[in-house]
Order: C-alpha cells, then structure tokens, then sequence
C-alpha cells in the first residue's frame, strides 16, 4: 500500500512540477515499462497497458479481466510479464475489487500486489492524460 501512495505522490509532484514552469508544452507525457517484483510466492506488479502494448519487449504483458461461471460465481484476474520474461499472476472474488478490474481500459495504468496464496490483496488503475493509448 506504501507502494501506491508513493507512486500516486509522485506522479502529483511531477504534474505539478511540470506545470508550474510550463510555457508552451504540448502535455506531460510517460511511458514505464511493466515491472513484476517477487519476494517469495507473494509480490507486486505494475505497468500501463499501452506502454506494454508499444514498446515492450517480446515477452512484455498487462492484463486484467472477470471470468464468470453459470454457478454465479464471478472472478476477477489480473497478470503480468515484464520485459525479463517474470511472470505475475493473481485472482480475486472481493466485489471491490472486481468493481475496480471492470473499469480497467486498454488505456490504464495497473499496480496490483498479491499474496502466497495468488490472492490479489491489493489492486490499483487509473487513466491519465499522460499516459500513452496503445497503438495498432
């Protein structure tokens, strides 16, 4: 949770920090590559859609999605590779959670952390200006 706060901080400074001297810039724009952190069987992974879309590597990949049954029984999933071909992967049936996932675009920037178990325990997306749509 550290983790998201500093990185929701961080991207706050920045915009700010560009603003404050900005004449005549066409926007403020980013790209990250997607990057998984294990320690153990739990970790956290992170990347915008359209950065690992455009220009990641062979291996690089984000994505998250529900996967329903007839029993009425409805899961939400999210998993990652980074460039280092280290994969993440973790899965959920907390309807906060889910609520989230199902807003997720092929636009998003996601965090999402996982334990032991390959439960997610945390998840995160947003949609920025800043970051790049994924091309054809």
């Amino acid at each position: 949770m550290r983790a998201v706060r500093k990185h929701i901080v961080a991207l706050a400074v920045v915009a700010a920090v560009g603003g404050a001297g900005a004449v005549a810039h066409a926007g403020l724009k980013s790209s990250r590559p997607t990057t998984v952190s294990k320690s153990g069987a739990s970790g956290w992974a992170d990347g915008i859609l359209g950065s690992a879309r455009n220009g990641g590597g062979a291996y690089e990949y984000l994505a998250c999605g529900l996967q329903s049954y007839s029993t009425g029984d409805l899961f939400g999933f999210c998993y990652a590779n980074d460039a280092a071909g280290q994969f993440a992967y973790c899965y959920t049936d907390a309807p906060t959670m889910i609520e989230a996932i199902q807003s997720v675009s092929g636009d998003s920037a996601v965090y999402f952390e996982w334990n032991g178990n390959g439960e997610c325990t945390m998840f995160s997306m947003g949609n920025g200006s800043m970051d790049p749509p994924k091309l054809p």
